[in-house]
């Protein structure tokens, strides 16, 4: 059986953080923002000729907050300037972008270029919406000043689906004077040190822990405890496809029982608030900034709390992710990718590329998002960067299968464990079923 956790090690430095963009969804605030665009949302050509076409516009759907957003127009207008390519561009949440490029897809009128999350990587592959990029990759120049394993994670069986964007790993961060004022340190604790936080609340009024349990990142979370008992979702098989293998193996089901019944212990030990059964992103990162948590894993986004809660955020302290005693550390790489969609019209392909490799460059990514910078020379000092480019070494992505059903299914499973309290075994159990449930439907069940 071939593993494929992707584990990087020491070569992947300070670009290699990210924007969830949630989530790590937009991951500046994971700020969902409606729809806004200075254009119809209409591919723009003038044809020169019989033969060939004059591309004027390229059509680009992104995610961002207010700030980069109007850094990302500043940079689109000097692409204007210098090529007389306009990049027209709508700002979507990315749940409203998925569900905009299915319905495009089907009706045969793609963007040229969109900002995703790796989940659809997989799932676009295998619509057949995606374009084969490694023709443009064998010529591209700028590709060597990207981290390997961001590269990596843009392909799918061999070939290049996409350009990563953005990248970042996810850190526990620790509330320092709250945790002092608690009598626990600031150093990463175990699960076992953290379920015996029992007093801390009633010590200083905010619960030890913050877990996620809807939402994208919930399945980001649950991937990472389970990554520090050697686990697996699914696995490639000697024979070819994927498996999930807990159902048939006792230990490896026992393993994922420990996972479960840690979110269960959290919960009935008040390590977390009793509510966080149904929390996403939004009340989970929002808690931790304004001082409701005191310990809480997330990405490096929170950085830009510190403007809206200075007097709970400058405490923070950055250390490696909780793992069992009997596990290890490990944490996420969400290396997101840019899609380069083919429209049938080769001139407009090309240019597409050109915008999608302008914004994954040095020059746009120092303007716009550079903590979350994919590329080796455009990196920061501060804690915000270097402290979780320490954490790296132990990164873990999903496997390159489609996801859709798979991470519903998980969130599903926390929902089972939390709110039916149904018992840590049989969730596991039923989680093993579902990921093979979802990898037949998908065609990449090894049988």
């Amino acid at each position: 059986m071939r593993k494929h956790w992707q584990r990087f090690g020491a070569l992947i430095l300070a670009g290699v953080m990210a924007v969830s963009v949630t989530a790590c969804g937009t991951e500046s605030k994971e700020k969902d923002s409606s729809a806004e665009s200075n254009t119809e949302t209409q591919q723009q050509q003038d044809t020169a000729g019989d033969e060939s076409s004059e591309v004027k516009s390229i059509e680009v759907w992104f995610n961002s907050d207010e700030q980069v957003h109007a850094d990302m127009v500043k940079m689109f207008d000097a692409y204007k300037e210098k090529t007389g390519i306009e990049i027209t561009y709508t700002n979507l949440d990315l749940d409203s972008m998925h569900d905009k490029v299915i319905a495009s897809a089907s009706a045969g009128n793609k963007p040229d270029v969109i900002f995703g999350l790796p989940e659809w990587i997989s799932e676009f592959n295998a619509m057949g919406i995606t374009a084969d990029l490694s023709g443009y990759y064998n010529t591209w120049d700028d590709k060597s000043n990207f981290y390997d394993a961001t590269l990596e994670a843009m392909k799918v069986d061999g070939k290049y689906t996409a350009i990563p964007w953005s990248s970042t790993v996810r850190g526990f961060l620790i509330h320092e004077d709250i945790n002092k004022e608690a009598g626990v340190g600031t150093s990463s604790p175990t699960w076992e040190e953290l379920l015996e936080m029992t007093d801390y609340y009633n010590t200083t009024g905010a619960y030890p822990f913050g877990i996620t349990c809807t939402g994208a990142r919930a399945p980001q979370e649950l991937l990472v405890h389970l990554a520090e008992y050697d686990l697996e979702i699914c696995s490639e098989q000697d024979g070819g496809g994927y498996r999930n293998t807990w159902n048939e193996n006792a230990e490896e089901l026992d393993k994922a029982a420990k996972v479960f019944q840690f979110y269960k212990d959290l919960v009935a030990n008040g390590i977390v608030d009793p509510g966080s059964a149904t929390y996403g992103w939004e009340e989970t990162d929002v808690n931790y900034a304004s001082g409701l948590t005191g310990m809480f894993t997330t990405g490096n986004w929170l950085a830009n709390y510190e403007v809206e809660y200075p007097d709970t955020m400058m405490d923070t302290v950055i250390a490696p992710i909780p793992a069992p005693s009997d596990g290890k550390t490990c944490t996420y790489l969400e290396a997101k990718p840019m899609f380069v969609f083919d429209n049938g019209d080769k001139a407009r392909m090309d240019a597409a590329f050109e915008v999608a490799a302008y914004i994954s460059g040095k020059e746009f990514v120092e303007t716009c998002y550079p903590a979350y910078s994919s590329r080796t020379d455009v990196k920061t000092d501060d804690k915000w960067t270097k402290d979780f480019q320490a954490l790296t070494d132990s990164a873990v992505t999903f496997p390159p299968v489609v996801l859709g059903n798979i991470t519903q299914a998980m969130t599903d499973s926390l929902a089972k464990a939390l709110q039916e309290d149904m018992d840590a075994k049989e969730v596991a159990g039923w989680l093993g079923d579902a990921i093979n449930s979802s990898l037949r439907d998908s065609g990449e069940l090894a049988e």
